[in-house]
């Protein structure tokens, strides 16, 4: 199985000592990039083909982790000359999509969902895409989904909104290969802003509820529960 990765986050809130002048999916978590711990989470889940989408200093991140031979993995990667927003560089690597369900993961968050009953779930409620989701105390920070009983997407509510469910996006999709037709080419475009709630309008977008551990990069009060948490699933 393939897995569009989503790693061209610039880290402007990450220590210096974290990040240096290096893309956020490559900040330090004892001594290996954060990103490296999501490739080798796909990888446990038996997927090792891997499409890197790193516009942002792109050299980076292609030095060190080059064709992915050294992890057992294919890795190749999209050619992006600016920034097409999170759908936009998924519409980039069709070309290189070989089967009509794939995953698009974000490089800069981790969570160890159960890959399996993830998929499972998609496909018996024929979702265009679903959204791995997780339950949190704190979905202000993140912005929350709405669900129905069904388990589709209702609506989205923005951060910082204290009227708010508990259910958190953890940046781990399910996507049908249809789903990019409603991607234009060569724009920049936003799976949350512009995809996502066109296809809650059509009612399939669908969102799974798991339990596991999940970190965010972004948040540096949390860096010191990620290298912990990252040391013992490795």
């Amino acid at each position: 199985m393939q897995a569009i990765v989503l790693a061209g986050g610039m880290g402007r809130t990450l220590k210096s000592a974290q990040l240096g002048d290096a893309p956020k999916p490559m900040a330090i978590v004892n001594a290996r990039p954060f990103l490296e711990f999501v490739l080798l989470f796909l990888k446990k889940n038996g997927i090792d083909d891997i499409i890197l989408s790193c516009g942002y200093m792109r050299p980076v991140i292609e030095s060190y982790f080059a064709n992915g031979k050294t992890w057992g993995l294919r890795i190749r990667y999209t050619d992006e000359e600016f920034l097409h927003g999170t759908a936009g560089s998924v519409k980039l690597a069709e070309n290189m999509i070989e089967k009509d369900t794939f995953l698009v993961v974000n490089g800069d968050t981790f969570h160890d969902v159960p890959v399996y009953d993830l998929l499972q779930f998609h496909v018996s409620h024929d979702a265009f895409v679903t959204l791995a989701l997780k339950s949190s105390e704190h979905p202000e920070r993140y912005g929350a989904v709405e669900l129905l009983e069904n388990k589709q997407i209702h609506r989205f509510i923005q951060r910082g909104n204290p009227d708010t469910t508990t259910y958190v996006n953890t940046g781990i999709y399910v996507f049908n290969k249809q789903t990019l037709n409603f991607i234009q080419t060569h724009e920049s475009i936003s799976l949350e802003k512009d995809i996502f709630p066109l296809l809650t309008k059509l009612g399939k977008l669908y969102g799974y509820v798991c339990e596991g551990t999940f970190l965010d990069i972004e948040v540096p009060e949390n860096y010191d529960v990620i290298r912990k948490k990252l040391k013992e699933y490795i």
